[in-house]
C-alpha cells in the first residue's frame, strides 16, 4: 500500500514538474508547509504520509499559538485544540477582553458578557476617566459625553471648551470657527486685534488679493502696504537695486551669533537662549518663546509674524523678511542688508 502510494507520489511530480529541479521544488514546498502558516500555498499531494503528519501537527501548533494572543478569534480554529487548550484560549480571551475595556476607548469592541461584576464597575470608571479626558481637550465637543460628568466636572469642561475656543480665536484666522458668544468684551478686543494683525499679514504677502481687507486697515498699515508693493515690485524688477524708500543700512554677522550694524556702529551681542543686547544703547531683548521678543528697555512687545516677520507691538513697526536674511522696516523705509 505503502509502495502504490509512492509510485503514484511520483508520478504527480513528474506530471507537474518534470524530472529536473524536482528534489529542490519538493523542499521548498516541505518548507513552506512545515510553517504551519498559508495551507492554501501548502501543496498536501507532495508530501510524503510522514511528512503529512509532521505538517499537520505544525498546523496545530500555529493555530495554538495565535489562539493563545486572545486576539483575532476569527482566525482561531477551535476544532483543533484539546479540551484543555479550549480553557487556556478562552481565559486568554478573556484577559484580552479586559484589557481593551479598561483602556475606556473602542467600547463597541468592549464584550461586557465576558466581564465580572467588579470588572463591569472598574471598566465603567476606565470609560467615564477616559470621556473625561476628551472633555477638558476643549475640543470635539461632539465626541464629549456629557451625561457621564459631574456637575464639577461639566464647570471644568466648560472653561476648557471656553479657553480651547479663545485659542482658536487669537490666531486671527478660522473666523467662522471661532465662537465669539464665549468671548468676553476684553477678548473680543484681543482677538479683534489679532485677526487684523492676520490680515495686515495676508495683505502684505501680495497674494490673495481677494482676502485682504483693506477697510481693517489703518493709515499707518495702508502705508506699509504700499512700501512693501513697492519695494517687492522693484525686487522683481532684473534692473532694480537694493533699498526702499528709506535709507539702507548694512549689518554684519561677527560670529557666536553677535551682530554689528556697520551704519549706525551698533553692536548687538548674543547672550545666549535667543536672549541678545544692545551694546550701544543697552537695551536686552528678551526671548518670550514663539518666536517672540521684548525689548526690557523700551517694554516693546515684538511678535512673531511667521515667514520671517516680525510686528512691534510698541511702535507698530512692521519689519518684513525680505529673504537672504535682509529685512525691511516698512513704517520708516529702511532696508536692513546682511551679510
Amino acid at each position: 500500500m505503502r509502495y502504490q502510494h509512492s509510485i503514484r507520489l511520483l508520478i504527480t511530480i513528474l506530471l507537474f514538474y518534470g524530472t529536473p529541479g524536482i528534489a529542490e521544488d519538493l523542499e521548498k514546498n516541505l518548507k513552506t508547509c512545515l510553517t504551519g502558516k498559508y495551507e492554501s500555498l501548502c501543496k498536501q499531494h507532495l508530501l510524503t504520509e510522514t511528512q503529512k503528519v509532521q505538517v499537520r501537527n505544525a498546523q496545530i501548533a500555529e493555530n495554538l499559538k495565535t489562539c493563545l494572543t486572545g486576539k483575532y478569534e476569527s482566525l482561531c480554529k477551535e476544532h483543533l485544540l484539546t479540551n484543555t487548550q479550549k480553557v487556556q484560549v478562552r481565559n486568554t480571551q478573556i484577559a484580552e477582553n479586559l484589557k481593551t475595556c479598561l483602556t475606556g476607548k473602542y467600547e463597541s469592541l468592549c464584550k461586557e458578557h465576558l466581564l465580572t461584576n467588579t470588572q463591569k464597575v472598574q471598566v465603567r470608571n476606565a470609560q467615564i476617566a477616559d470621556n473625561l479626558k476628551t472633555c477638558l481637550t476643549g475640543k470635539y465637543e461632539s465626541l464629549c459625553k456629557e451625561h457621564l460628568l459631574t456637575n464639577t466636572q461639566k464647570v471644568q469642561v466648560r472653561n476648557a471648551q471656553i479657553a480651547d475656543n479663545l485659542k482658536t480665536c487669537l490666531t486671527g484666522k478660522y473666523e467662522s470657527l471661532c465662537k465669539e458668544h464665549q468671548l468676553t468684551a476684553s477678548q473680543k478686543v484681543q482677538v479683534r486685534n489679532a485677526q487684523v494683525a492676520e490680515n495686515l499679514k495676508t495683505c502684505l504677502t501680495g497674494r490673495y488679493e481677494s482676502l485682504c481687507k483693506k477697510n481693517l486697515l489703518t493709515q499707518l498699515q495702508l502705508k506699509q502696504l504700499e512700501i512693501a508693493r513697492s519695494e517687492i515690485a522693484k525686487r522683481s524688477s532684473p534692473s532694480s537695486g537694493y533699498g526702499g524708500q528709506g535709507t539702507t543700512q548694512f549689518v554684519m554677522n561677527m560670529g557666536g551669533g553677535d551682530k554689528m550694524n556697520l551704519t549706525t556702529g551698533e553692536y548687538i551681542m548674543d547672550m545666549g537662549g535667543g536672549d541678545s543686547m544692545n551694546l550701544s544703547t543697552g537695551d536686552y531683548i528678551m526671548d518670550v518663546g514663539g518666536g517672540d521678543k521684548m525689548n526690557l528697555g523700551t517694554g516693546d512687545y515684538i511678535m512673531d509674524m511667521g515667514g520671517g516677520d516680525k510686528m512691534n507691538l510698541g511702535t507698530g513697526d512692521y519689519i518684513m523678511n525680505m529673504g537672504g536674511g535682509d529685512m525691511m522696516n516698512l513704517s520708516t523705509g529702511e532696508y536692513i542688508m546682511s551679510y
